[in-house]
């Protein structure tokens, strides 16, 4: 009998993946799986159950929380190079993935495709030592979805994580919130000062659907740039409002890039930048090297999403 193993996130969201629990397992014993159930205890937890997992020849690994988890997921996955098939079952806040790739919302029908959706490779990318899913990101609210607590979450959902940087949209906390970096990717080499930048691989990005522009795609070998440089007057602060809440990627203060790899440093040695990935903490950094890892996650999608996808 093929053996899954299932990881799920007790506090996830608002904790609704407890009272499911005895149906998700229900659903994946009905589809022929032995099923191993495991709660993380603490952050990182995840990531350190699937790499112990290696030498336990499960079939599928499937994992239930928030982004946060899912990021776990593939960093122990693509730490051991497991080409094990994975599923998803969004029960987060925001579920930027899940958006992305078509995954259920509702906890059965994310657990039934799980483990009978079509199994299909996407990318994932690497930041320095580690990995991410979907976004690396620095600069003014990206550390708002690791700081805003529990309860604003499950009451706002994602405003909750823009409404600090949102609510401070003014020309001097921008001022005050800028980095003097110098961005690679391909054949664009830029310097100047940059309030955001996030290196992405999704659709997605803070619970707005469709924040990319046409022709993303999650298996092209192509991460996304977005790079969102100081603004210097009042015209220019406008500007990059109406990037916001539009998703305009015409205006001057907004530089978009498609490229399999970016290098970003400070312009000052001296100089850490914090970054998030997946909307977890990750780190202040100097110098940062971002690539894609083409095709490095099996992971079982709804056979419809693949077909848009593909355009028939």
């Amino acid at each position: 009998m093929p053996r899954i193993l299932f990881i799920y996130n007790p506090r996830s969201g608002t904790g609704k993946i407890g009272a499911s629990l005895s149906d998700v397992v229900d659903i994946f014993t009905k589809n022929g799986f032995e099923v191993t159930v495991y709660p993380t205890q603490s952050p990182g937890d995840c990531t350190r159950r699937v790499i112990a997992a290696a030498d336990e020849s499960f079939d599928r690994i499937v994992a239930a929380g928030g982004d946060g988890m899912m990021h776990e997921l593939i960093v122990g996955i693509v730490k051991t190079q497991s080409q094990t098939a994975v599923g998803f079952i969004p029960t987060g806040t925001v579920n930027d993935f899940a958006s992305t790739h078509g995954i259920p919302k509702t906890i059965s029908e994310a657990a039934e495709n799980a483990v009978r959706g079509t199994v299909v490779p996407i990318d994932a990318g690497r930041f320095n030592g580690t990995y991410f899913s979907y976004v690396a990101a620095f600069g003014m609210a990206t550390h708002v979805s690791y700081s805003t607590n529990q309860r604003a979450k499950n009451i706002f959902g994602s405003f909750a994580y823009f409404l600090e940087g949102v609510k401070s949209l003014d020309l001097i906390h921008w001022q005050k919130s800028t980095s003097a970096l110098k961005i690679t990717a391909g054949n664009m080499d830029v310097s100047g000062d940059f309030i955001f930048g996030a290196v992405t691989n999704t659709t997605s990005l803070g619970g707005i659907a469709n924040f990319l522009p046409e022709g993303t795609i999650m298996t092209d070998g192509l991460l996304e740039g977005i790079f969102v440089k100081q603004p210097k007057t009042l015209a220019e602060l406008e500007q990059i409002r109406r990037w916001l809440f539009n998703r305009s990627f015409e205006s001057p203060c907004v530089i978009f890039r498609r490229s399999s790899s970016f290098h970003i440093e400070p312009l000052n040695p001296e100089e850490k930048i914090t970054w998030t990935l997946d909307g977890e903490n990750g780190g202040a950094h100097g110098e940062v090297n971002i690539e894609v890892l083409p095709l490095a996650i099996n992971i079982a999608l709804p056979k419809s999403e693949i077909i848009s996808k593909k355009g028939g």
